[in-house]
């Protein structure tokens, strides 16, 4: 599971968003105006949030655009254009299953470039 970042809920029409925060076993709970208050029934499209300190940080060979952030999931997820993630929030308790992909290892430089 993914335990470092935010999953954030971004309304398809319009809307406040909600969010939550990843936990140690890879679950979140949403809040909308307050922490933990759930979201608003409706469609969404999900980003996954990710910042790391240098605590945080997994190891490995992940980097983010050469920044020196490391990260451990498709840097696609935390694009809203470009998330392929989405969700239904019905009108009751929802639980809500996200699958990502980790992010590609960096290619190694070649000498001369």
């Amino acid at each position: 599971p993914l335990t470092v970042g935010f999953v954030e809920f971004i309304p398809e029409t319009t809307g406040p968003s909600a969010r939550g925060k990843l936990d140690g076993r890879g679950q979140f709970v949403l809040g909308t105006f307050e922490t933990a208050d759930g979201a608003i029934a409706g469609d969404y499209r999900v980003v996954v949030v990710q910042h790391f300190t240098a605590a945080t940080a997994p190891s490995g060979e992940h980097n983010h655009a050469g920044e020196g952030a490391s990260i451990v999931v498709d840097r696609r997820y935390s694009m809203h254009d470009v998330s392929p993630l989405s969700a239904t929030v019905e009108p009751r308790d929802n639980i809500i299953r996200l699958r990502v992909e980790r992010a590609a290892a960096s290619e190694p430089r070649r000498k001369g470039r």
